[in-house]
């Protein structure tokens, strides 16, 4: 059994040379549309189990199955999972699709689709108007600003998160 780590840079040299990768996505099939690694085979993790791994193969079965979230901490509790369940050499991509996005690697999805859009824009103004609020009516409003707009880059879809210049790293 070996659990280990690589770095998005990394695997993508490997992908990059042509060498047969197994990358499983482990999120929800809503994040995986919004956003994925070309290649990836979504496998969420509620449904991760060493067979289901070992049928969708595409290299030898001692090659090693690299496993990409959104952060790395549920690829990397998927990695403890199949391991618990005799799969050898299963490798957690470090930092996850974050990392993957903020190295400029390339990505495939619909980028969060419609809806992501009108939750950044509502929010954006929500932020305004309670600005303008707190200024104009009662300061209080400006806790609300504040409050929304760390709502905003928690979930990373503050103008600096999309952009790639949030310090949290949650880049789309």
């Amino acid at each position: 059994m070996n659990i280990g780590s690589i770095t998005p840079e990394a695997l993508y040299q490997r992908m990059a040379a042509g060498e047969p990768v197994d990358l499983i996505d482990v999120r929800s099939p809503r994040e995986y549309q919004a956003v994925h690694v070309p290649g990836a085979r979504l496998l969420p993790l509620n449904t991760l189990t060493r067979e289901a791994v070992q049928n969708g193969r595409s290299s030898h079965a001692d090659s090693p199955v690299y496993l990409i979230c959104q952060s790395g901490a549920r690829s990397a509790a998927a990695c403890a999972r199949l391991a618990g369940q005799g799969l050898s050499n299963v490798v957690n991509v470090e930092g996850g699709t974050r990392a993957w996005q903020r190295a400029g690697l390339p990505v495939e999805g619909s980028g969060g689709g419609a809806a992501a859009r009108w939750f950044r824009w509502g929010g954006l103004l929500a932020v305004v108007a309670t600005l303008v609020l707190g200024s104009t009516v009662h300061s209080a409003f400006l806790y609300a600003a504040a409050g929304i707009w760390l709502a905003l880059i928690v979930t990373g879809n503050a103008p600096c998160c999309s952009s790639g210049a949030c310090s949290t790293g949650r880049g789309r």
